[in-house]
């Protein structure tokens, strides 16, 4: 049985804890950038490396879609990994669907936090795309998103190729759809990744829906594991090295000044009672 796992980077890297070496740096925006440093290009094979600037690391995801035919596969989001032992995924994957890291909770449903730190319209158009498309999931969707409060974040998992392969048709067909619909280019900063901030629900959505059917009584369609076990660094230039280095100047700078004025100001006031009494 042969096995990939894939960590997605769009920046050289390195690593501050130990990583198993049979996860492979993914460059994603591979076609955009000039510097290789990844150990698979997202701008070979099938690939919408093109795409990355609004995509983000869903190109990676889709370039191990169709490129990668491993019977097991997965991958983490840009500069993190599971912390899953990947000598028992085929033993844990034999039991459970797919592997996953911890949901995060919110005190309101996933519409009302998106409402809250995106744009609802966008989300709103992956509804109206989802209930036309696949109406039989309209149901599921509202339940998914408009009444949980938990979400399975940061578009990483790993799941034999049937599972991994059906989640991208799914979430890719839809993304297709969105795209037609906007002008990326009228999006700014954070908000041209609103898209794949709906990616993230979409995913969400589609492993509750499918895994529910196989196991309605369990909850055994599942394995949670840990999302970070470590962070990777991101390698410095000098330059950025200098830059943070002048800011901790100015910062301990600030710092002295508070202290020297907040010292100055006792004196003061110490001599002006003084005077009074």
């Amino acid at each position: 049985m042969k096995n990939s796992f894939f960590i997605l980077a769009h920046k050289p890297v390195k690593y501050n804890c130990n990583i198993d070496n049979r996860y492979k740096i993914l460059q994603c925006g591979s076609a955009l950038s000039n510097k290789k440093f990844g150990d698979i290009l997202d701008n070979t094979g099938n690939n919408i490396s093109y795409k990355n600037k609004y995509w983000v690391e869903t190109t990676g995801i889709y370039w191990i879609w169709k490129n990668c035919k491993s019977d097991i596969k997965g991958h983490t989001q840009y500069r993190r990994f599971l912390s899953v032992n990947l000598d028992l995924v085929s033993n844990i994957l034999e039991k459970y669907d797919i592997i996953l890291a911890s949901p995060v909770t919110w005190n309101c449903s996933l519409e009302q936090q998106y409402l809250f730190t995106h744009n609802i319209n966008d989300l709103c158009d992956c509804e109206k795309i989802i209930k036309e498309k696949y109406k039989n999931y309209s149901i599921s969707y509202d339940i998914t998103i408009k009444r949980n409060k938990w979400l399975y974040y940061s578009n990483s998992f790993i799941a034999k190729q049937n599972i991994y392969d059906n989640l991208c048709e799914f979430c890719f067909s839809v993304l297709e759809d969105f795209e037609k619909m906007h002008n990326f280019s009228c999006y700014e900063n954070v908000y041209e990744h609103e898209h794949m901030f709906c990616t993230n629900h979409k995913f969400h959505r589609q492993i509750i829906e499918d895994f529910k059917k196989g196991h309605p009584e369990t909850n055994d369609m599942v394995y949670i594991q840990s999302m970070v076990f470590g962070y990777l660094f991101e390698k410095l230039s000098l330059l950025k090295v200098l830059e943070l280095f002048i800011l901790f100047i100015i910062f301990i700078s600030c710092l002295f000044f508070i202290l020297v004025s907040f010292l100055f100001s006792l004196i003061l006031l110490n001599k002006f009672v003084g005077v009074i009494f």
